[in-house]
């Protein structure tokens, strides 16, 4: 048995194999969030090998997946998986000076529908100098959004990765050809930066 994800979607495809004279009259496929109480269950034909996994299946969450031959009255014994859903990688991200830590402050949003235990920032600079930082996560879950100190220099160019993760899986977002404002109020100098 073997699960997979459907792209950009929080969907699952779940695919099993089976002789063809194994006699099976229908498969039962349960799956639920990990520690949890509550089993979605589905009665699936003889002839069916895979199913599309989609109704409560979150972003960030760790499933029980199982496959069980059902033959007359007799059920086989489960065929059981433990899969993590990719958490979903930061919405967008806003980068400005902290004048008392003399760092950059990055603060990357994060998707309400997701689960994550963690951020990461990789920031790569024109000299191809890179700088790594563990984000920290603040806010209630479902408002949840990532933090980190970094030290850049103000008015170059750089290349950031944005990664998320639940469970040892990673989503990650590349922002490419970003430019840092000066570490002074702009505007109060009637200065704009294109």
């Amino acid at each position: 048995m073997t699960v997979s994800e459907n792209g950009t979607s929080s969907c699952l495809t779940v695919e099993w194999t089976m002789s063809s004279n194994s006699g099976a009259d229908s498969f039962i496929l349960r799956y639920a969030q990990l520690h949890s109480d509550f089993i979605n269950s589905v009665t699936l034909q003889h002839k069916d090998r895979s199913i599309h996994l989609c109704d409560g299946i979150s972003p960030g969450v760790i499933y029980r997946i199982s496959v069980a031959v059902k033959k007359r009255n007799s059920v086989s014994e489960e065929k059981t998986v433990i899969y993590t859903v990719r958490p979903l990688a930061p919405a967008d991200f806003k980068i400005s000076p902290d004048i008392t830590k003399g760092k950059y402050r990055l603060i990357a949003d994060l998707l309400p529908q997701s689960q994550y235990d963690g951020c990461h920032v990789a920031v790569v600079s024109e000299t191809l100098e890179k700088i790594e930082a563990e984000g920290d996560l603040s806010g209630e879950k479902g408002n949840q959004s990532c933090h980190a100190l970094l030290s850049l220099v103000p008015g170059e160019r750089f290349e950031f990765t944005l990664s998320t993760h639940s469970n040892n899986v990673t989503s990650s977002r590349l922002h490419r050809s970003v430019v840092l404002p000066p570490a002074f109020n702009m505007t109060g100098f009637g200065l704009n930066l294109q």
